[in-house]
């Protein structure tokens, strides 16, 4: 597919979940996962933070949900700690990103936020704890 904003062709991610779960019950299932959650994929946020959600949720959150302790379920857990640090960082110390206005808005990021956190509920890195909280704040912050 083409991927405008970068001038390139990218694979299409849902032929990496397609070949893992033909594979699924081989090893290297965890590898094409992972794979799948690298790939990029089409498009850019623009700042918006339930589309940095979003695609969180359809990479390393995906790759988590198959595989809470996969091989890279700690690389994984990294970048979803990493994003929600910085995006509850950017919420309360004056927002830079493009947060929810409307109900319809908020409604979106609820949801994707409450995937997120039954995903990384099922995960064991030490960086679930901090996660799980700060996906708690901000599911109360907009929960309209």
């Amino acid at each position: 597919v083409y991927n405008e904003p970068a001038g390139e062709y990218i694979v299409r991610s849902d032929r990496f979940w397609e070949l893992r779960n033909k594979y699924k019950r081989l090893p290297i299932a965890d590898e094409i996962a992972w794979a799948g959650a690298e790939n990029p994929l089409p498009g850019e946020c623009e700042g918006f933070v339930s589309c940095y959600f979003e695609l969180l949720l359809n990479t390393k959150g995906r790759y988590l949900k198959y595989y809470p302790n996969g091989g890279n379920s700690g690389a994984a857990m990294k970048e979803v700690s990493d994003l929600l640090a910085a995006m509850e960082k950017d919420r309360v110390n004056g927002p830079s990103y493009e947060w929810p206005e409307h109900a319809e808005e908020a409604a979106f990021l609820n949801k994707t936020l409450t995937e997120l956190g039954k995903i990384v509920a099922k995960v064991r890195q030490p960086e679930k704890q901090a996660a799980v909280s700060i996906i708690k704040k901000l599911r109360a912050a907009y929960k309209r």
